[in-house]
């Protein structure tokens, strides 16, 4: 008798549980759907958590990749002293996940305002990783707090930014509108010999992410024209190096930052999602499996602009295998992503926030459980479920 092979390959869900916690939930549920589960005898499921580049990439990428869990004090969005995790491996790859030091979960809801938070503590990762002898940086970028185009990061490994009257700024949104010179010459010489490599969770344009993330930050609309002025003569400053902000892939990514270090310190941006996904041996999971049960936090038209949902869905797609999205908030979107037969909220009724994620493990499974239930009844594996039920 053949196996029936349900593959589950979530993120993490933002505030809440982590990928790991993700997959275990879902595969309660799947596991009550199908008892037979329980010993493999006739199913088997997969447990794989993944991430994109934002909120839980660092524990992910040091499950698939191994290596040191370390810690050092930088700067939060605010520029308030934290504590930040990253890892180093065996090889010399040091895996940093920006929203250790620059991720929105590190501000205060009320004290949310990117026109005067920036990414030194991710700068300052880099510079961690590059102090203990890196020779690879991943540096996974997302769930961030900040829309300052990497100017902090890039000030704390030597960058000095000025005006038009030679006076510099600091590396905050609401001083640099008016920036007019890049000063590269004290910028850390050991970029020029790591290998830098930005995970970008959003495919979304360099211009485009003050539209579409600066709400969730805390951005108020009338700081949108001054951010887009700064975001401009940014454009221009990296047009005098070569780089064409506007039409390079994945350099609009968490505010901005991915743009920021190709441009000034030599970083190459990719797409965190299919980058992991091919680190975990996605496609090869995928063989021979019949549904995949995919998930995130919230479930919204940006899910399909490169982050792991869609990601997992299309690679599903062409496999002919079937995805399915869990989600504790699902968005209306126009059209679903390529791949994505259906999206479910795991939320049930009206709830507070505390509530949702008190509650999500549970409502994780059960929903996973009514998915697989609806899958076996009408799917491939109704015949299977008949034959192995007691």
């Amino acid at each position: 008798m053949s196996r029936l092979r349900i593959l589950i390959a979530p993120n993490s869900f933002r505030d809440g549980l982590d990928a790991g916690a993700v997959a275990a939930a879902m595969a309660r549920g799947v596991r009550r759907a199908l008892p037979t589960a329980e010993t493999a005898e006739t199913v088997e499921v997969i447990e794989l958590p993944l991430a994109d580049g934002g909120d839980g990439s660092l524990a992910v990428l040091q499950g698939l990749l191994g290596g040191e869990i370390l810690t050092r004090t930088v700067a939060d969005p605010l520029g308030r002293p934290h504590t930040a995790r990253f890892a180093m491996t065996a090889d010399g790859t040091a895996l940093l996940e920006m929203a250790e030091a620059s991720g929105l979960r590190l501000v205060e809801p009320e004290l949310r305002d990117p026109m005067r938070s920036n990414t030194r503590g991710t700068g300052e990762l880099i510079r961690a990783a590059l102090d203990l002898g890196a020779r690879r940086i991943l540096l996974a970028v997302g769930g961030s707090a900040t829309i300052d185009a990497g100017a902090g990061a890039l000030a704390a490994l030597g960058a000095v930014f000025r005006d038009g009257a030679g006076r510099v700024v600091k590396p905050i949104p609401e001083d640099l509108a008016g920036i007019a010179e890049s000063d590269l010459s004290g910028l850390d010489p050991r970029l020029a010999d790591v290998e830098l490599t930005v995970l970008a969770d959003v495919t979304t344009p360099f211009d485009r992410n003050i539209e579409a993330y600066g709400p969730q930050k805390g951005l108020a609309p009338g700081d949108v024209d001054s951010l887009k002025d700064y975001f401009r003569r940014w454009r221009e400053l990296a047009a005098r190096r070569g780089f064409d902000l506007a039409s390079l892939p994945w350099v609009g990514a968490a505010g901005g930052i991915s743009g920021g270090l190709v441009a000034f310190a030599g970083a190459r941006a990719v797409g965190g999602a299919e980058t992991i996904c091919r680190l975990a041996n996605l496609s090869d999971h995928l063989e021979g499996t019949a549904l995949v049960l995919t998930g995130e936090g919230r479930f919204d038209a940006t899910s399909g602009q490169g982050k792991l949902t869609s990601t997992v869905a299309a690679l599903a797609a062409e496999k002919g295998v079937p995805a399915v999205v869990l989600a504790g908030q699902v968005a209306t979107v126009e059209t679903l992503p390529a791949g994505v037969v259906a999206c479910f909220s795991t939320a049930y009724g009206p709830m507070s926030l505390a509530q949702a994620l008190e509650r999500a493990p549970e409502d994780l499974a059960r929903t996973a459980e009514q998915v697989t239930r609806l899958f076996a009844a009408g799917g491939s594996a109704a015949p299977m479920v008949k034959t192995a039920a007691p």
